[in-house]
């Protein structure tokens, strides 16, 4: 089955919880953080939205979006990750393709930043 890539974009507390709904069972896989931590992190960021991969009802891949204070607008690429599972069959790739056909229409930048030493070769890829 090919993932279906989607978006969800927080414009109120509703959305900030299906975002929250949504991610944060491959968060914790992918980078160990709790449940409680994922949920105060969508509640209390500057989070523009959400784009995931799913299989079916399944959440393969997720990157958030955040809204940082900067003098142009851009978009900050955070916790971005896919299923050890799903790993090295293009899912990240197929994400970034959706974010950048969001910042090209909303003539918006976006970044990443690695989170560790060592994974430059991963957002280099993108």
């Amino acid at each position: 089955m090919k993932p279906a890539i989607n978006f969800i974009r927080c414009r109120q507390a509703y959305d900030r919880e299906q975002i929250w709904e949504t991610v944060y069972s491959l968060w914790e896989i992918c980078f160990g953080d709790s449940p409680a931590y994922i949920r105060q992190f969508c509640r209390e960021m500057p989070l523009y939205g959400a784009v995931f991969a799913s299989d079916g009802d399944r959440v393969i891949g997720i990157a958030l979006l955040l809204q940082p204070d900067i003098s142009r607008k851009a978009y900050y690429g955070y916790a971005v990750c896919t299923h050890p599972a799903w790993r090295g069959q293009g899912i990240c790739q197929k994400i970034h393709e959706k974010i950048r056909k969001i910042c090209s229409r909303e003539h918006a930048g976006y970044f990443v930043r690695p989170a560790e030493p060592g994974l430059e070769h991963a957002v280099l890829s993108f």
